[in-house]
């Protein structure tokens, strides 16, 4: 009988070119898909998982390729809020919803954005 057919690539979706693996989880894509996700966010796009290496040009266990992804640092830091920036998006962007605030809370709100035009 077939085998199952070589996975694509969950990046480009096409069969894997330069078939590599992150040397967190070892999912595999195509090398220039990883390659260039990486330098977005260096995650797995299946798992999540952070990976610090892609592992390509694999020949035997002991033969292959390891590219080192530069390491973003991603902490959150805390920035100031423009309230008026928040008031224009809420103009901007009203959806129906089903959601229904407390009164209270849908008071305070239209407070808050009457203070701020």
């Amino acid at each position: 009988g077939r085998g199952s057919p070589p996975p694509n690539c969950a990046i480009c979706l096409g069969t894997c070119r330069n078939k590599s693996f992150t040397d967190s989880c070892l999912h595999q894509f195509c090398f220039k898909c990883l390659l260039t996700w990486s330098k977005v966010k260096a995650e797995c796009p299946l798992c999540k998982q952070n990976f610090k290496s892609i592992i390509h040009n694999v020949r035997s266990n002991h033969q292959y390729d390891e590219y080192s992804v530069e390491q973003r640092h991603t902490e959150e830091t805390p920035q100031s809020i423009d309230i008026d920036n928040i008031a224009n998006a809420t103009r901007r962007f009203r959806y129906r919803t089903t959601l229904t605030l407390p009164r209270r809370e849908t008071l305070a709100i239209q407070q808050l954005l009457l203070h701020y035009p």
